[in-house]
């Protein structure tokens, strides 16, 4: 499935979700990612990924070529 090579693409051991968060976390320009939940665990889990330094630009275009495919 797409979505799991993805994940592991971008962070092994991420879940699909943490994987596409950090992703448009670190898109160049991309200063606020809007988030909504009703769980504090996924806000919680949110904070976590979004704390983490951006991807290599070389994982960036990774994920579009595997997108684009």
């Amino acid at each position: 499935m797409v979505t799991d090579e993805l994940a592991l693409l971008i962070a092994p051991g991420a879940t699909p979700a943490e994987a596409t968060l950090r992703v448009a976390a670190s898109i160049p320009g991309v200063n606020h990612v809007l988030l909504g939940s009703g769980h504090a665990q996924h806000r919680e889990t949110a904070q976590r990924v979004l704390a983490l330094p951006p991807l290599p630009d070389k994982t960036l275009h990774e994920v579009i070529d595997v997108l684009g495919a």
